[in-house]
């Protein structure tokens, strides 16, 4: 048995079929260790870093511990060649984390740490690191401290790369090249755009709110419906909350949200959770779905036709469909509500808030009224838009400021956002007007 891609691999892991992994070559995209990074060693948190940074610099991978390799006769590169579960008990990610943060720039986006077993009751198993691909503005990943086998410090740096089941190193000359020729662009006059660290990360979390998007049009079956969603994310990745898939925890919370109305137009599903295969949480039914990542990611999307946001008001199979301002209110302070109550205390940290508009040109498109009811109404000015805000003291003002940047997306000013006072969302307004 063995595995061809990153995918097999993991969906191999998540459904404990460890011996299906067995005699899987080491590769561009996998490297395995029998036993984890002793951090406590100079020398092996230049490992954990080498490591992370070479996948980082290439198309990322993951790192698996709990499998002893070896290299059969007339093999050309090491295999998986026995599973070896370790104790939960060694791994500490915040120190991997910390490791890897001190020892590579830059930061190196949606690193996620998985345990396989998930379940907290069995103390050993199988634990890997999933590096994503990252974008190519941001690289080349380097690891800044080079140390001696006696722990000294060189003062040297480098650039690892992963070239099949090995790293690789940049060779000087490329290195030297590349900083002659950036040099030689500054002295002869060109002006080159340089990112800002947070116009990277802006751009590395529009990346990831897009990919989302494709993930969640996908769970919920919804390649021809216009729909929305709002996404938070926090400043830099989180840990994995100890009751992430606890059935008492996260999970059943995203399976029974706390709302407003039981039969109001919450962000819940009432519908199974699933475990996807790079460890999040996700959820949809018919009409909303919900995705959470472990390092705090998480998104909520509905539709927006008749059957969600243009409930009552397009009676008769009306078209464009007309946005409910009403509904609108309603789904975008509870999924700010889910926000503040359960995933931003978990860094005190900035979050930022994404909203997105996928594909309202679908389906006879969508337009949005200027006043409940009333008024010409208007269609998006593009029929798929990606809008950053940061999150605010409560939810009702991050609920506000959503709205506030999504009538802008409709060419309209907030005067006909629902159930607003003093700059913020009201739940009693709410409550006083669609009842309980």
């Amino acid at each position: 048995m063995s595995v061809t891609n990153q995918t097999e691999l993991l969906l191999a892991l998540e459904r404990e079929h460890f011996d299906t992994v067995l005699n899987t070559a080491e590769s561009d995209y996998v490297d395995f260790k029998e036993a984890p990074y002793h951090l406590k060693s100079p020398n092996q948190k230049w490992e954990l870093a080498k490591d992370v940074a070479a996948f980082a610099n290439s198309q990322g991978g993951v790192i698996v511990m709990g499998y002893r390799t070896n290299r059969p006769q007339n093999a050309l590169v090491d295999q998986a060649v026995q599973h070896r579960p370790i104790q939960k008990a060694l791994i500490n990610w915040d120190a991997y984390r910390q490791t890897i943060g001190a020892w590579v720039y830059p930061h190196i986006e949606g690193l996620t740490p998985l345990w396989f077993p998930a379940d907290g009751a069995v103390d050993s198993g199988v634990f890997a690191i999933v590096i994503p691909p990252q974008l190519e503005a941001t690289k080349y990943f380097v690891v800044r401290e080079l140390d001696r086998p006696d722990g000294t410090f060189p003062g040297a740096l480098g650039v690892p790369t992963r070239q099949g089941d090995v790293v690789s190193w940049i060779k000087p000359e490329t290195v030297h090249h590349l900083i002659r020729e950036a040099l030689g662009v500054r002295r002869s006059g060109f002006t080159r755009a340089i990112a800002t660290d947070q116009a990277v990360l802006n751009q590395g979390q529009q990346d990831r709110v897009q990919a989302r998007c494709l993930q969640v049009e996908d769970l919920a079956g919804w390649p021809n419906v216009p729909f929305i969603a709002f996404h938070s994310i926090p400043g830099e990745p989180i840990r994995r909350p100890n009751d992430f898939y606890a059935e008492s925890g996260l999970r059943r919370e995203l399976e029974h949200t706390e709302a407003l109305r039981a039969a109001g137009f919450h962000i819940g599903t009432d519908a199974p959770v699933d475990i996807q295969i790079d460890g999040s949480l996700a959820t949809a039914e018919s009409r909303r779905a919900l995705w959470l990542s472990p390092d705090g990611f998480f998104s909520a999307a509905c539709r927006a036709d008749e059957e969600f946001l243009g409930w009552y008001i397009n009676q008769g199979g009306r078209r464009p469909i007309v946005i409910n301002s009403r509904v609108l209110a309603e789904f975008t302070l509870e999924f700010t509500r889910f926000f503040h109550k359960r995933l931003k205390p978990l860094f005190a940290g900035p979050w930022s808030l994404w909203l997105s508009l996928v594909g309202l040109d679908r389906d006879g498109g969508v337009v949005l009224g200027p006043e409940y009811g009333r008024g010409a109404c208007r269609g998006p000015l593009q029929p798929t838009s990606f809008l950053q805000v940061k999150s605010l003291a409560s939810p009702g003002q991050d609920a506000y400021q959503l709205l506030v940047e999504f009538y802008a997306l409709f060419g309209l000013p907030p005067d006909g956002i629902q159930f607003v006072e003093a700059g913020s969302v009201s739940e009693s307004l709410l409550l006083a007007e669609m009842g309980k």
